[in-house]
């Protein structure tokens, strides 16, 4: 789980302008064996927007592949992980 605060963005503009994984860190992920993934952005991927905007879906394709599933969160506020560990 990814925690990074950012649901504090929603509804403005600057909510789509969220952190994201780039493909390498994906596939570190992917690497350790890890097979869920949960970021409280709006997707693990870069978003764009505006006309003709696109995404490679890179971080959803590389965890996908790998059998994994990625998932959208917010308010994890109140979430007792620890940094580094796994769930």
């Amino acid at each position: 789980m990814v925690r990074t605060d950012w649901s504090r963005h929603w509804g403005s503009d600057a909510y789509f302008e969220h952190p994201y994984l780039v493909r390498e860190a994906a596939e570190g992920i992917v690497a350790t064996g890890i097979k869920t993934i949960g970021i409280d952005t709006l997707s693990p991927d870069v978003t764009h927007v505006g006309p003709g905007a696109e995404s490679d879906s890179a971080s959803h394709r590389v965890i996908l592949g790998a059998g994994g599933i990625a998932e959208n969160l917010t308010s994890l506020q109140g979430s007792k992980t620890a940094t580094g560990s796994s769930m």
